[in-house]
């Protein structure tokens, strides 16, 4: 039976359990250890031991973060398992001044989840590196591209807490810029930055930055939507893995 090991970092031939930073995904139900430096996914079919780096598994149903590919796990259909909603996993969204880019996110995942396998399971909430817009509501222009896409949002913005280094399970930044910050942030507060992943890991066409459509035009604004939209599958599969650790 497939189980899941979700690590972090660059490391050489460290055991799973002992990486840095950068999002890295192992699957494995015996201790392994793997090269996160080609980015390579260790995958244990209770028989021989599989070191990818080209082609994911025949089942494998898509692309993770560093371009790592996630096997479907055994009976860990999102028509099949069912998660407990004890603890849920906090994943929180941050952008600049969280009027744009993080609400949006923040909004689709949301849509995402309900009604999915992970609906009780995941909180998520959206936040900015600054405070130019704390308690402002989101864009006028990004609730409109929302909208055009079927989503709702009910928002104030507000400014990331140091706290919640320790709170979140996850924080998706943005952009490298917030990237930047979001650890220059936890170094001050002697904080663990290992939840910080950018979220264009996530995305099929990815890596790269989440644009900042502030001050651009409404098709600015659909680039992002349509940015988050194609992540949701990937990201969704991530959580999974994620619960899967502590279920």
């Amino acid at each position: 039976m497939w189980t899941s090991c979700v690590t972090r970092g660059t490391q050489d031939g460290l055991p799973c359990g002992q990486h840095g930073n950068s999002a890295h995904g192992c699957w494995h139900n015996v201790p392994l250890t793997c090269d996160d430096v080609l980015h390579t996914l260790c995958v244990e079919d209770n028989s021989e031991i599989l070191l990818s780096t080209a082609a994911p598994p025949p089942d494998t149903p898509g692309k993770g973060p560093k371009g790592l590919h996630y096997p479907r796990m055994g009976g860990m259909s999102t028509s099949s398992t069912q998660f407990s909603t004890a603890n849920p996993l906090r994943v929180t969204m941050v952008c600049t001044g969280n009027i744009c880019r993080s609400p949006m996110a923040e909004a689709i995942l949301t849509s995402t989840l309900r009604g999915s396998d992970l609906e009780g399971r995941v909180v998520v909430d959206s936040a900015g590196t600054h405070d130019y817009h704390v308690g402002d509501n989101a864009d006028g222009r990004a609730r409109q591209i929302l909208a055009e896409g079927g989503y709702t949002i009910s928002h104030r913005a507000r400014r990331f807490d140091p706290a919640w280094f320790e709170d979140k399970d996850l924080i998706l930044a943005m952009d490298a810029g917030h990237m930047q910050l979001l650890r220059a942030l936890a170094a001050r507060h002697a904080a663990d930055d290992a939840t910080v992943v950018a979220f264009r890991d996530f995305d099929p066409e990815g890596p790269g930055d989440v644009p900042d459509p502030y001050y651009d035009n409404l098709d600015a604004y659909r680039l992002v939507r349509t940015m988050v939209e194609r992540s949701m599958p990937n990201l969704m599969d991530h959580l999974r893995a994620m619960l899967a650790t502590t279920t």
